[in-house]
């Protein structure tokens, strides 16, 4: 039966994996039987793992997560229902104990059944409230920079439409998928590798560096196609911009409203800044201080001339004032050469620029990103790519030791 619950826990799991990908939410009343199914099956295992210390702590950890995820999402009957499918089988199991304990005083057991009855007691305790409680409504992306007065518009709608396109509760829809095909054959082939003999250090390394190749490749293989193909799209705008940054000041792109106060604090105006300067001004909610910057940039040349438009007319659009895109289109095709570097950033620029546009009016944001992506061919090829394994490889290394570390001593190489 605990079997029987846990598999059909994840069926529903991989039915969500599916809808996701296919660009549908996931109903309320799917996320309610996965995770009755998942606290139940788990709940009867729970009473065969009461002297196992090590299956306790793990499986607080994942049902702990789980439940802070769904409460936090607005889930609060899913998480309540989660918690109670849990603590009932061994609540009932070992209740039925304790109350013949409290029937019979002569018992020698009575101290540790009440342990053993506690824990399900107390996850119904807890969990009947939030399902009284019901749910809330579904709580907005939290946006990647503070919104500002000045901010009509969310200047960084597109990193916000791709977050929310490829969400799966906490986490998004390839990095679960990469991180649970790196998992499972660590599962088996840790405690397999450590019965044939091979030294612990060696299966640790061996294993850390096998999630973090696994998990990190699939982060990009395993991407929905049509975000990839508009995250690459957008990559041919990130990419450039990213390398002329690090080429003008040595240090990465500020990422948060704190950071961004925080460099231009530090970093006057001066000439060669003015082009990076404008952009976090805006991101600051310094409106008015963007338009002078923008002002003293350069328009001589086809490529400064572009810049300085499509750099005016980001703050217009922020602002809550409509540009125009068709202009800013027909103007990015006199920058330098049919085919050259500058006439595709161009492009790409415009692209975002209706991608951004389409966006806040509901519309289908990742239109023009995909028509881009697939007029570059070969020019896009790479760049997204090449830009998450630069995040992605540290960031699973180090989830993936403590994670081989607990598959090694769960196995009882050390008992």
């Amino acid at each position: 039966m605990a079997g029987l619950s846990t598999l059909a826990s994840v069926g529903l799991a991989v039915v969500a994996v599916v809808l996701r990908y296919r660009g549908r939410q996931v109903p309320r009343s799917l996320i309610r039987l996965g995770a009755g199914l998942f606290g139940a099956g788990n709940g009867i295992f729970l009473i065969y793992m009461v002297r196992v210390d090590f299956a306790w702590v793990a499986l607080a950890i994942v049902v702990g997560s789980f439940a802070f995820d769904l409460v936090w999402r607005g889930h609060r009957i899913a998480a309540g229902i989660l918690l109670v499918t849990l603590g009932l089988p061994s609540g009932l199991w070992w209740g039925q104990f304790v109350v013949g304990d409290l029937l019979d005083p002569a018992s020698l057991y009575l101290p540790e059944l009440w342990l053993w009855w506690a824990p399900g007691a107390a996850l119904l305790v807890v969990g009947a409230p939030l399902m009284a409680r019901g749910d809330r409504a579904r709580r907005a992306p939290r946006p990647l920079f503070q919104p500002m007065p000045a901010h009509v518009r969310d200047p960084a709608i597109i990193a916000a439409s791709l977050q929310q396109a490829l969400a799966l509760g906490g986490i998004p829809i390839q990095l679960l998928i990469a991180m649970v095909a790196a998992m499972v054959p660590l599962f088996f082939g840790v405690p397999a590798a450590l019965a044939a003999g091979v030294p612990w250090p060696v299966v640790l390394v061996g294993g850390t560096g096998f999630f973090a190749v696994v998990a990190s490749e699939l982060s990009y293989l395993a991407m929905p196609t049509r975000v990839r193909l508009a995250w690459e799209g957008w990559s041919m705008v990130g990419d450039p911009e990213m390398k002329r940054w690090q080429a003008t000041f040595g240090r990465p792109i500020p990422v948060s409203t704190a950071a961004v106060q925080r460099w231009l604090a530090a970093n006057p105006e001066t000439a060669d800044n003015r082009w990076a300067r404008s952009e976090l001004l805006v991101i600051a909610g310094q409106m008015d201080e963007a338009r002078a910057v923008i002002g003293r940039l350069p328009d001589s040349a086809g490529w400064e001339r572009f810049e300085r438009t499509d750099q005016m007319a980001f703050v217009d659009w922020v602002e809550g004032r409509d540009i125009d895109l068709d202009g800013l289109e027909a103007l990015a095709e006199t920058v330098g050469t049919l085919d050259s570097a500058e006439r595709w950033l161009a492009r790409a620029m415009v692209a975002s620029a209706r991608a951004r546009d389409a966006a806040v009016r509901g519309g289908d944001w990742a239109a023009p990103l995909n028509d881009l992506r697939r007029r570059a061919g070969s020019l896009a090829d790479g760049l997204l790519r090449a830009e998450l394994r630069r995040r992605m490889y540290p960031i699973m290394l180090i989830v993936g030791l403590p994670f081989v570390g607990l598959v090694v001593l769960g196995s009882g190489f050390f008992a």
